[in-house]
């Protein structure tokens, strides 16, 4: 294999892997309310957080900690690897630091709670920058195509609004 073929392949399996990162996080929410679903109960969780008390559990937090390694180890510009680090970080303790439980949540479960919080509002607010700034950019020699652009735009600003989707949050039931 020749050097210039070599470095064609790395370049396609590293997108390929970038791709497969964007499928898994919007299959999440789906794999979570059908497994839930099918193996548990029917109804849809309040916060896709929520899930880590459902048989989904471990589905929950083995993706977030797949995506959090893929996006510690990424790659890219200077500004691209920070946020990748953090964004990993955050998307691992997103999923070791479960949401408080709805009802009857002790001291120490509404504060790891809070925890989950930050750090899921931290994952997707970096995730909305990546969306909105970072994977824009392209090489000079190609053009985007329009439906790309449009695509990556709209899952940034739908990221940068889903703060308040990540966890119920200040609801009554939990006592934060």
């Amino acid at each position: 294999m020749s050097a210039t073929s070599n470095a064609q392949y790395l370049v396609r399996s590293y997108l390929f892997l970038r791709k497969s990162l964007g499928y898994i996080g919007i299959a999440l929410p789906f794999v979570l309310i059908i497994g839930k679903i099918l193996l548990e109960s029917p109804g849809i969780s309040d916060s896709i957080s929520s899930y880590y008390y459902s048989v989904m559990r471990n589905v929950f937090v083995g993706i977030l900690c797949a995506i959090g390694i893929f996006l510690i180890c990424y790659r890219y510009e200077r500004l691209d690897n920070i946020l990748g680090i953090v964004a990993g970080c955050s998307a691992i303790c997103v999923a070791l630091l479960p949401t408080a439980p709805n009802v009857g949540a002790t001291d120490q479960q509404v504060i790891i709670g809070w925890l989950h919080l930050l750090f899921a509002v931290c994952f997707f607010l970096i995730i909305a920058v990546f969306a909105l700034f970072l994977f824009r950019r392209t090489d000079p020699n190609k053009n985007p195509t329009r439906g790309y652009n449009h695509f990556i735009r709209s899952s940034g600003l739908n990221l940068s609004r889903s703060g308040r989707l990540v966890s119920p949050g200040l609801s009554k039931e939990r006592r934060y």
